[in-house]
This record gives structure tokens, sequence and C-alpha cells, in this order.
């Protein structure tokens, strides 16, 4: 299944996010919104509501192909706190590290967030293929299998932001929080009506982030 993601500004300091199923109108209510303020991202769904707090958070073990920085102890990153509806468990997200050349003087590594939600990890791989558009991969960190993949396309507020591709329509909840943190979280808004999008240049990866990008999966789903 996939959704798209239309932004627009409702207020110098507010943007919104819409997500609608592919092909649904543009004047049906939504079915979820993430809003970006000044200091805080609140995501609505499903009748819930979700913010993302900074805080430090505990790692997670999980096998990776690189060894991966930090690997247990605490990392700088978010809780994911429901504030309406049944509580959700063990939700939050950080950045880490994987570390594919090292030597005495020097370490070449990539980004990637680790969210657990709901007691499970996932592992979310930032792609770029040398396009305007790039993904980010998301992978069940237990099956190493890509579930989920969000598709980066233009960072023009009055046209489709990104595509959400899901291999399972029950894991919609999950999609939407990670694309918060991903694609949302890192855009600066200030008081003077500046919109900073850090994502609009291309992004290329190194040949070790491209290998997460699960070609079969976009053909079979888009």
């Amino acid at each position: 299944m996939i959704f798209e993601v239309f932004a627009e500004r409702k207020d110098p300091s507010i943007l919104s996010f819409a997500i609608r199923q592919e092909g649904q109108s543009l004047d049906r209510k939504p079915i979820a919104t993430v809003t970006k303020m000044i200091r805080n991202v609140k995501v609505n769904m499903f009748g819930r509501t979700y913010e993302y707090v900074p805080a430090e958070v505990p790692t997670k073990k999980f096998d990776l192909t690189y060894p991966v920085e930090p690997q247990s102890g605490m990392a700088r990153g978010y809780r994911i706190l429901q504030r309406t509806g049944d509580e959700m468990s063990e939700s939050q997200c950080y950045t880490a590290q994987a570390v594919t050349k090292k030597s005495l003087l020097k370490k070449t590594k990539f980004d990637f967030d680790v969210f657990t939600l709901g007691g499970t990890t996932y592992l979310c791989m930032k792609t770029g293929l040398g396009a305007r558009s790039y993904y980010y991969c998301v992978l069940d960190a237990k099956k190493g299998q890509t579930i989920i993949m969000i598709e980066y396309i233009n960072s023009n507020l009055d046209n489709r932001l990104a595509r959400i591709i899901l291999d399972d329509v029950t894991l919609a909840g999950e999609a939407f929080l990670i694309f918060a943190k991903c694609v949302v979280v890192p855009i600066p808004v200030d008081e003077e009506a500046k919109l900073a999008d850090p994502s609009r240049e291309k992004y290329v990866s190194s040949d070790e982030e491209k290998a997460y990008f699960d070609r079969e999966f976009f053909r079979e789903h888009c």
C-alpha cells in the first residue's frame, strides 16, 4: 500500500503534513497529520496523538554487517510519547553509526536511525542513488527485511512531498512515526517564517548505504 504526503504552511511558524492514501481526494480528511512547530513535532493518527521529546534513551542490540556505535549504554535521541488513547509501550529512537572502514587514524561510517516501536526494533537507512528523490529504507532489525520505504520527492510545499510505501498496512502507524522523525523533525521552522529544508539537495550514498536499497521491494510495491 502507498500513502502520499502533502505539506502546507498553516501559520508562519507551523507546518502541517497531511498523509493520504494514494489517489485520495485532497478535499477529504487525511488519514494522519504531522504538525511541525518551532520546538516540537506532533503526529495525529487513528485517534491518538504522539510527541517527540528529546531524551537520553537506551541503545538496542541487533545484528548488522558492520560494527555499530554506540553498541551499548545510552544515546541522545527521542522518547515518542503517546498523549491520547491507549499507551504505546517502549517507543523511542536514536541515531547510530555503522563503521564501514577503520584504520589507526580514521573511521569511515554512515548514520542510520534505530526505532523501538511497540517493543519491535526497526533500522532506518537513508539511501540516495544520485537522483533528486531519495529513500528511507526501513528494516525489521530481527528479520533483516525491508518492510517500509519512504520516498522523499521534493521540498516544494505546494506539491507532493513524499510517498510512504508499505509491505503490510498494519505497519501504517510505525511508518508514519518514522516519517515524522526522519523527514519532519530535521526541518527548522522559526518565528520569521523561514523554512530551510536540509533535504532539498541531492543525496548520494556510499556504496555501503546503497546496498540497503531493496529494488525488488520497490518494484513489487510501486
